[in-house]
Parts: structure tokens; sequence; C-alpha cells
């Protein structure tokens, strides 16, 4: 698994900051330039403020994201499942706290009846070859998002550059469904997977999603 040492971009004020750093610039630069994407403080549900990631210590792939904290679940999975995840249309659950460590969440209910500062909610797509997602609210804030958006991004990872696990030279363009994450070449660079024993049909493009390289998903 690689190493997260990529840059990110604040959305709000386009300051290039680490990927670390990101989150306590957002909370500052959140109460100076919230205006540039919200309404009205006075009126409106108010805003959350939320960081999804990957499930496990050390992931590269995360999403800062605010949302209007009266949208429904059903909302941010089918955001999550265009920008992330979806491949063969699989079934997905929020659930509170740990994944399976409480009863799965209703897709109806709204976000903030089980979200804030101080609780998590865990997310699963696909419960075979599933990826879990983790969401955690890390500020609060008054109006609502512009332009009837409800959720709107506030920074990404940027694209991950993966050396191939054959050659570690050059950067990795696909990924081995077959290899997964396994010894013997899961990454691969344009010129070692022609050389790869499984063969093309097994060939995966390495995107920017914790999905990579899982099921069939491609991107599209």
């Amino acid at each position: 698994m690689p190493n997260d040492n990529s840059e990110a971009i604040c959305g709000l004020c386009q300051k290039g900051l680490t990927a670390r750093g990101i989150g306590r610039h957002l909370s500052s630069c959140l109460k100076k330039n919230l205006y540039r994407i919200a309404d009205d403080k006075k009126e409106g549900p108010g805003i959350l403020h939320l960081k999804v990631h990957e499930g496990y210590s050390g992931s590269i792939y995360w999403l800062h994201l605010a949302v209007n904290r009266d949208i429904k679940l059903s909302t941010l999975d089918s955001f999550l499942r265009k920008i992330w995840l979806e491949c063969c249309g699989h079934m997905s659950a929020f659930f509170a706290g740990s994944p399976f460590g409480t009863e799965e969440l209703s897709m109806n209910s709204r976000i903030d009846r089980h979200l804030d500062p101080k609780h998590r909610l865990s997310y699963i797509y696909d419960f075979g070859s599933s990826t879990t997602l983790a969401i955690d609210c890390v500020g609060e804030y008054p109006g609502k998002l512009r332009k009837n958006d409800k959720i709107t991004i506030l920074s990404r990872n940027e694209d991950p550059q993966i050396l191939c696990d054959v050659c570690q030279s050059e950067t990795a363009e696909s990924i081995c469904h077959e290899c997964g994450m396994k010894d013997g070449g899961a990454y691969l660079c344009s010129r070692c997977l022609e050389k790869h024993k499984c063969g093309k049909e097994m060939l995966l493009p390495v995107m920017n999603s914790p999905r990579c390289g899982v099921c069939g998903y491609d991107g599209s």
C-alpha cells in the first residue's frame, strides 16, 4: 500500500498544503471564507464539515466535504458511489461507530441525527469485496450551501503517484485484479504489464479511489 505523502489544495482559498495539514487549515479557512460556498448565516439548516477516508490507518484516499446538515444518508450514499465507489451496483450501508457495531442506519434518516463532532459513522460499499469508509464530523457552521448544493468538495487527495511493484522505478498505470495486493506485482507500469503472468484481462486502471483494484472498478 502506498504511503500518504501527497499534497492537497484547499477548495476555498486554493492554497497548497500537505495532506496531513489540510484538516487544520480548513477549520480555520471555513471561518473566514464560508461565504464562498454558503448563503445567509441566519437562515438554513446549518452545515457540517466532514472528513471521509478509508477505514484504516494510513489511507491515502480521503475527502473533506461540506454538507447541509439536513441531508439524508441516501444523498451521501449516492455522492460516494458517484465519486469513489460504483462498479457493479452493490449494496451499501451506514453504521453508527464501527462497522457492524450497531444496527444499520436508515438511508432515509437525516445525517445530523447520527453524526456530530463526538460521533463517527462507518460506511460499507459491497458486502463481498468490501470498501469500508470512516466519516467524521470535524466542524459545524451556520447557513446552507449555495445554488441548492447539498454537498460541496472542500478538498480531496491528489492523484497518488504509485511506483510499479516490479521495476520500482516507473509510475504504475494498472493494477492486477487477480494478484490484488499480494507479492509478485499488483501495481504495474506500462512496460512491466506486458510481461505480467496474469494477462491483460485481469488489469484495471489505477484510479484515485479506495476502490482501486477491487471488483470491476474502473472509475466510470
